[in-house]
């Protein structure tokens, strides 16, 4: 029975088109097959780049917001407290530590010595852990050192806060720019390069007016030289900017 339903539609088909062979249409019929379903593949295939441009616009949205607020603000305290220890030490800190000699250029060379250090081994970690977890909790160690730098009573004291501290920051500004160079192009690197480095500028330009308020108004408070409380505010700003590090969705 089926090989006689079989045969009439081949007859039938035939009488459309006498000049096409039984083998003819089979061909087509496989033919068709063959291009429904590179068609199905073919709009898989484009919603899967969609949805991925989608997500990649998403990310680089995100980059966008962390490069102009967090990476920036953390610039800026970084530098705060770089530049901060010059105006600490015509502020009162010399005459309490009875610094003589060249220790300032001892305190600003232990910072440099941790900065230089810490960059290279940092960069090889951050290939193996989420830089959105490395950067933060190392500016929580800053902010820490930061804090005890306002205690120090002797310069040796200081040489190795001002170590740790360059330690701790020297992984920060060359992590945020491995993490620009894998989202943007060339074009768009220079864009979004320059913000994060302007911040820094800023932070220098803050930190003279910064440690003259506190001079005046905060010297003698709570039995500590206004100097001291130079880097408890430094620690006190770069606290919330950690912590909101940490908080940052993992985009990388």
């Amino acid at each position: 029975m089926e090989f006689r339903l079989k045969s009439h539609l081949q007859n039938r088909l035939q009488s459309v088109n006498p000049s096409k062979k039984p083998s003819d249409i089979e061909s087509e019929r496989s033919y068709g097959t063959v291009s429904t379903a590179h068609q199905k593949s073919a709009d898989s295939s484009s919603s899967l780049t969609s949805s991925f441009c989608k997500k990649t616009h998403k990310h680089r949205s995100k980059t966008n917001i962390i490069c102009r607020t967090w990476a920036g603000f953390t610039y800026f305290s970084k530098n705060l407290n770089s530049n901060n220890i010059s105006n600490a030490y015509v502020s009162g800190m010399k005459e309490d530590l009875n610094d003589v000699g060249n220790e300032y250029q001892t305190f600003t060379t232990m910072w440099t010595i941790g900065y230089v250090l810490s960059q290279i081994p940092s960069q090889l970690i951050c290939t193996r852990v989420r830089p959105s977890l490395w950067c933060p909790t190392w500016e929580l160690i800053w902010v820490i050192v930061t804090f005890a730098t306002s205690a120090v009573k002797t310069p040796h004291q200081l040489y190795a806060c001002r170590f740790l501290v360059g330690f701790a920051e020297g992984t920060f500004y060359p992590a945020v720019h491995t993490i620009l160079g894998g989202w943007y192009t060339k074009r768009e690197l220079g864009k979004r390069a320059p913000i994060f480095f302007a911040s820094a500028f800023v932070g220098s330009m803050f930190s003279g007016y910064l440690q003259a308020a506190l001079y005046t108004g905060m010297d003698g408070t709570g039995g500590l030289a206004g100097w001291r409380w130079l880097f408890i505010f430094d620690g006190v700003i770069t606290f919330p900017m950690a912590l909101w590090g940490l908080d940052i969705p993992p985009l990388w």
